[in-house]
């Protein structure tokens, strides 16, 4: 009886596993929708599970508040195609950080963060305006950008060697981080017309600019 029932149990398991990342995805995709359409402070708890077709309780249970639906929008639009998977060990991350050249390393970055900031900046662009009005989206916020700041950082101790003269690891991640902005990304795009692939070139052009020493 019991090599009957284990193998239930685990099906029932993975069933269970798949209904709640069905409900899930369907909060995320309804919230983000609502958003867009609605904006922050016009968007309620309610009205997302209206739109995800699911309690107001589960929406509780599962996130507790907007703010953390935002979070996991944010880090859903991070990882893209690899949920599970921290951003620095997805495979495009690393080929930009194991790159042969200094010059080789920026141009997959930018290439790279130009892909990830198609999705993640309209999340940030809520999250800043949400900002404005809740003090717990203030928090994520800024959690946000010191995110982008740590994992920066590993990019840019990649480029140690090939720095400028007198340019610390810290001072080419502070660069980094105001070149590969959300907020600059949206400008440039939405406001200046840029293409995605101009702004990839603007993007890999700058760093070495202000970061590279004389080759």
């Amino acid at each position: 009886m019991n090599a009957d029932v284990k193998p239930r149990r685990k099906y029932e398991s993975a069933s269970r596993h798949r209904q709640a990342e069905q409900t899930r995805s369907a909060v995320l995709d309804a919230a983000w929708k609502l958003f867009g359409q609605n904006g922050w402070e016009r968007t309620t708890i309610a009205a997302i599970a209206r739109e995800a077709a699911v309690s107001k309780e589960t929406i509780y249970a599962v996130w507790g508040a907007k703010t953390a639906i935002l979070a996991d929008l944010a880090k859903r639009a991070v990882r893209g195609a690899a949920p599970e998977t921290p951003l620095l060990d997805q495979d495009a991350p690393r080929a930009a950080i194991e790159g042969a050249t200094a010059a080789e390393k920026i141009e997959r970055f930018a290439a790279t963060v130009t892909e990830i900031l198609g999705r993640i900046a309209p999340i940030v662009d809520v999250a800043r305006a949400a900002a404005q009005i809740d003090g717990d989206s203030a928090v994520l916020y800024r959690s946000l950008h010191e995110g982008r700041r740590r994992n920066l950082n590993v990019f840019a101790a990649s480029l140690a060697p090939d720095l400028r003269a007198g340019l610390s690891v810290s001072d080419a991640n502070e660069e980094l981080w105001r070149l590969a902005s959300p907020e600059l990304y949206l400008l440039l795009i939405k406001i200046g017309g840029m293409t995605a692939d101009a702004y990839a070139e603007w993007l890999a052009q700058s760093i070495k600019a202000l970061v590279l020493g004389p080759h």
